[in-house]
């Protein structure tokens, strides 16, 4: 035993309810004298919590995919209140009056037994300590009568013994019931050595999500709790299951076929490695992490699809589907000073209407802007500062979209035909004649008596027609009956007269 000097036999015989607060106070002291003698090191708040108790914190999410966060009870203050802190915020809670933290992960950060997540630690709770008794302890830790904890911690009048696991262990009832089974009764069990087989009553048995003091908070008595490291290893599950004669054999779970499936997609998203399949825990983890991210890319390949989609599809409405690009080139070679400003702004909501990227058309604007700049326009050069208000006009195209023809070829300072059609200035009907007229031109050229010859269509036609001379009575249903015709169809050329309109 560790020498207290100035302390008398009489003081050392007392048992701790006979105590006075003074003499509380000084086994304090003693213990934290022979537990620095017989540890490694002594730890830190932030060194226990952040690297020994919560270390694989970090890697775990909640079912909601949210990171944990750390429970800590305030009982010195009206109605037990809970903080939810992260984990390297604890020693700013070091000063309020008698702080507590569980050693276990809750869903939704919320400590109840049904929402328990992870069992990051064993916790007993051996209380009313004497310094010798505690020596005892640890001889039996150092002859292998019991099972060494991973650190001990002074939290005033006992001591708490922690069996930190080398992986916090998930417990929750709807994937991990097995678990949960396990941990409870190498709980009970640990417990159980102690308080039966080896006799100290005074071990209080909490349930295994149990807070307790916070390593460098303040006791009952303003002393500091300590906490002390024993072993430099941490403990498995089975290493405990082993100890305490527990039956357990680890069920080995893997993914399933549509997580599989999702993280292959993620995978292929987001193009980096896939998980382990065969590790339900790391596949989970995997699209927890990543699906958010994966989505994003997802829905932007899903509007670019889109977009180009109408883009193809679409014509402009002034008939042409590269209105934009004819514009933008007309401007380029044409446009002078006065039309410059309100040359972009018709660009901009033309570039609207065909859906061109903000990126094109802020790398369009730009390339016009320097040419510009390169132009002898004695003093009358374009402002760019005009540039932001020209990119606002493009986010904000949708208020623009019914501006008029007339509007947009005011602005821009000529007319749209020629630029992209093939009318070539002409009004439709002129135009339209002098196409039929080549149309009948190439028709004889080519010794057809009908343009319609060949193309397919007219050939149903002429059933149509061939059946009605036959049937002069008949009727579109029969018609429909004996040629074996769509409806549509026999409906379209029932009527239908040769003409040119």
């Amino acid at each position: 035993m560790s020498d207290w000097l100035g302390i008398g036999k009489a003081y050392q015989d007392k048992k701790f309810d006979e105590l006075t607060n003074e003499e509380k106070k000084m086994d304090f002291d003693w213990k934290n004298n022979i537990l620095a003698a017989r540890s490694i090191q002594q730890l830190s708040t932030s060194t226990f919590y952040q690297d020994y108790l919560f270390k694989d914190m970090a890697n775990l999410l909640t079912a909601d995919g949210d990171k944990y966060k750390i429970l800590l009870t305030e009982y010195g203050a009206e109605n037990n209140k809970i903080h939810k802190i992260e984990l390297e915020d604890i020693e700013a809670y070091l000063d309020l009056n008698d702080v507590a933290i569980s050693p276990c992960l809750y869903w939704n950060n919320w400590r109840r037994d049904a929402l328990l997540n992870y069992v990051c630690a064993f916790a007993l709770d051996i209380d009313k300590l004497r310094p010798q008794d505690l020596n005892r302890f640890l001889d039996m830790f150092d002859n292998g009568e019991l099972l060494t904890p991973t650190v001990i911690c002074n939290s005033g009048s006992g001591v708490h013994f922690y069996y930190i696991l080398d992986q916090s262990l998930p417990v929750d009832t709807k994937n991990h019931s097995q678990n949960k089974n396990i941990a409870q009764i190498v709980y009970n069990r640990l417990y159980a050595i102690i308080k039966e087989d080896k006799g100290y009553i005074n071990a209080q048995h909490h349930w295994i999500g149990q807070d307790y003091r916070v390593v460098g908070a303040k006791t009952k008595f303003d002393q500091t709790a300590s906490a002390w490291q024993l072993l430099d290893n941490f403990y498995t599950i089975d290493e405990l299951a082993k100890y305490c004669k527990v039956p357990y054999e680890k069920k080995k779970r893997i993914a399933s076929k549509s997580m599989i499936s999702y993280a292959k997609s993620i995978a292929t998203d987001l193009k980096i490695d896939q998980p382990d399949y065969e590790n339900y825990i790391e596949t989970y983890n995997f699209i927890a992490f990543n699906k958010d991210e994966a989505y994003k890319v997802r829905e932007e390949k899903r509007v670019k699809r889109e977009a180009a989609a109408k883009r193809k599809k679409k014509k402009s409405s002034n008939g042409s589907e590269n209105w934009y690009k004819n514009t933008y080139k007309h401007i380029l070679d044409n446009t002078m000073p006065g039309n410059r400003f309100n040359s972009l702004k018709a660009l901009a909501i033309i570039a609207h209407k065909d859906e061109i990227t903000r990126d094109v058309f802020e790398k369009d604007i730009n390339h016009l802007v320097d040419v510009w700049s390169n132009k002898k326009w004695q003093g009358d050069d374009f402002n760019v500062n005009n540039i932001e208000a020209i990119l606002r006009l493009y986010d904000n195209a949708q208020k623009y979209k019914d501006t008029t023809r007339e509007k947009l070829e005011e602005w821009l300072g000529w007319k749209f035909y020629g630029i992209g059609q093939k009318r070539n200035g002409r009004k439709q009907n002129l135009h339209l004649k002098l196409a039929r007229a080549n149309r009948d031109i190439l028709c004889e050229e080519r010794g057809k008596a009908d343009w319609r010859e060949g193309n397919g269509r007219p050939d149903k036609q002429k059933i149509v027609e061939e059946w009605r001379k036959e049937h002069p009575e008949g009727k579109k249903a029969d018609c429909i009956r004996d040629t074996e015709l769509d409806k549509k169809t026999v409906y379209k050329w029932w009527n239908y007269e040769d003409s040119d309109n």
